[in-house]
């Protein structure tokens, strides 16, 4: 738990949930008096969760959107609510992933930001052993050994990715 007057993070199930009515008239009320208690919130959701952002858009102190970008739209998240709250988007665990690399996702999310305002993007080496989750291997590559190689190579193309995208602004 966070020191008081610090925040709350809050996961919420928002894809397949309540409709938007519903989740107006009987979740957001609680949600704002958990943002309330607590000095703030950070909402997470698995799943497409655009049918939600006019409710997101409701919460009192709102501290950040955490969401797979692979599942919801970054452009809709940003768009809405970039430079507003903190945006923290990370590798979603669907089966048909958009993007074919770390890098790839990361160059996305880089090109698609107006500033850095705000913007904390989660990057994470492909899953390890994706099925014994149930889940499908992440970016579609399957399980990897994680030796020193494997982890060196993840650091030096993501540290060449962020040095290409922000020395350019």
């Amino acid at each position: 738990m966070a020191p008081r007057g610090h925040g709350h993070q809050h996961q919420r199930r928002l894809r397949g949930g309540p409709q938007p009515k519903l989740y107006r008239e009987f979740a957001l009320p609680y949600v704002n008096e958990l943002s309330e208690e607590f000095g703030g919130i950070i909402i997470h959701s698995c799943g497409n969760f655009t049918h939600q952002l006019d409710n997101l858009a409701k919460v009192h102190t709102l501290r950040g959107l955490n969401f797979g970008a692979s599942e919801t739209p970054f452009e809709a998240v940003w768009e809405r609510f970039g430079g507003k709250t903190g945006i923290l988007p990370h590798f979603g665990l669907n089966k048909d992933f958009p993007f074919d690399s770390h890098v790839e996702f990361m160059e996305h999310i880089l090109r698609t930001a107006t500033h850095w305002r705000g913007l904390c993007i989660l990057v994470t080496p492909p899953a390890l052993e994706a099925q014994t989750a149930g889940a499908a291997p992440s970016l579609g590559l399957g399980p990897h050994v994680v030796d020193d190689q494997f982890v060196g190579h993840f650091l030096e193309t993501t540290r060449q990715t962020l040095a290409r995208h922000l020395g350019s602004r």
